[in-house]
């Protein structure tokens, strides 16, 4: 229907089966339709942009209210996990407890051994200071004579104490006659092998100190004079002590 030059006045439209009537009424539910039909076009356009044009690619952030997650612990640092029966994360301050799970067992050593003194452990008696655990064991090798394995265990407040406890003990044992330095892998952050010879008691002793976070570890294998491979037994004690204070 086409209607040009002229105005419709108060007089029916027929369009098909439908009828319009020219009058103020008809004209305002006319125009109510037509908006009712433009926001009917509207939503279906951004709904359409909506489910297209989401980013659900991998790691993208999820649209309305923030997922609830796991809250991170404060200064990001987690609750430790030393899993198992070793201290395994020596990042922290350990308990005596776990200081003395570091100390190796019969069962963690090499056959041929026997216990020479049992484990102990001493608590820190004052603030900033460690604890610190000892076991002996002895040879049972036939030839080989009085030969002892002693590991000390250190646990310290701080990465920083035992940094300095480190070098100290490096410093008694180079005080000592004959000291000289064995070849041998490093272990954990820092470690030093060495032998010195006493001549007040004329006997040599092999020793190892290791720093693995906040634990030292040191290990004395005496007497080694008349063991021409000791320095291989050291550096086997030294990695079984090692493995126990890293997990």
């Amino acid at each position: 229907m086409v209607i040009t030059g002229g105005r419709v006045s108060r007089s029916p439209i027929a369009v098909g089966p439908l009828t319009i009537n020219n009058t103020r009424q008809a004209r305002g539910w006319f125009v109510a339709a037509a908006a009712l039909l433009v926001a009917l076009v509207v939503l279906a356009v951004y709904g359409g942009v909506q489910v297209f044009g989401a980013d659900d690619s991998p790691g993208a952030t999820p649209q309305g209210p923030a997922r609830s997650g796991p809250r991170a612990a404060e200064d990001g640092e987690g609750p430790p996990d030393r899993g198992g029966d070793t201290a395994g994360d020596t990042s922290g301050f350990l308990s005596a407890g776990e200081t003395a799970k570091i100390l190796p067992t019969l069962q963690d050593m090499p056959p041929n051994w026997t216990q020479y003194r049992r484990a102990q452990v001493a608590s820190a008696s004052e603030s900033g200071e460690c604890h610190k655990g000892r076991v002996e064991y002895k040879s049972t090798e036939p030839d080989v004579g009085h030969l002892v394995a002693e590991f000390d265990v250190y646990a310290c407040p701080s990465a920083d104490t035992a940094g300095t406890g480190y070098k100290e003990l490096i410093r008694r044992q180079q005080g000592c006659d004959e000291t000289t330095p064995i070849s041998m892998p490093r272990f954990g952050d820092e470690s030093t092998a060495l032998v010195y010879y006493k001549s007040a008691e004329d006997n040599s002793t092999a020793v190892t100190v290791v720093r693995t976070g906040t634990v030292l570890l040191m290990l004395k294998y005496a007497h080694v004079d008349d063991q021409p491979d000791y320095s291989a037994h050291v550096q086997e004690l030294t990695a079984i002590f090692a493995g126990l204070a890293t997990g």
